[in-house]
């Protein structure tokens, strides 16, 4: 590998979070779909970005998401 001087490092894209994170009041709730395979293991990762507390359920509709703090 060759060491580079001078390079600037690019500006960050910022992106709009997928789920209403940070629109959630304490006790709103949102529905995501069973398909979306990959939310479940992400969610609390996500929520903690946002600063807020959430608890997840699995309903016949998909999993329900709820903010508690």
């Amino acid at each position: 590998m060759i060491v580079e001087k001078g390079i600037p490092v690019p500006p960050q894209k910022w992106e709009r979070p997928k789920y209403p994170w940070k629109e959630l009041d304490i006790g709103d709730s949102f529905l995501v779909p069973l398909s979306e395979h990959s939310f479940y293991k992400g969610a609390h990762t996500g929520a903690k970005h946002a600063g807020i507390k959430i608890t997840v359920r699995t309903t016949p509709n998909g999993w329900r998401v709820w903010r508690v703090a």
